[in-house]
């Protein structure tokens, strides 16, 4: 899977990691086989999946 970024973009992107933008951070996890989840600060139980 391609996230059209090049390579210098990848290492702007080490450098300075708050210039990802959400796209791109989705198509990076994506791309590695990870999902990213959201859930409330301090809790501890891993969220449940949510129902669309």
């Amino acid at each position: 899977m391609r996230i059209n970024l090049s390579q210098s973009r990848l290492s702007k992107l080490e450098q300075n990691p708050g210039a990802m933008t959400v796209e791109q951070l989705l198509a990076l996890c994506g791309s590695l086989g990870l999902d990213l989840t959201l859930q409330v600060r301090g809790t501890d139980e891993p969220a449940t999946p949510a129902e669309w």
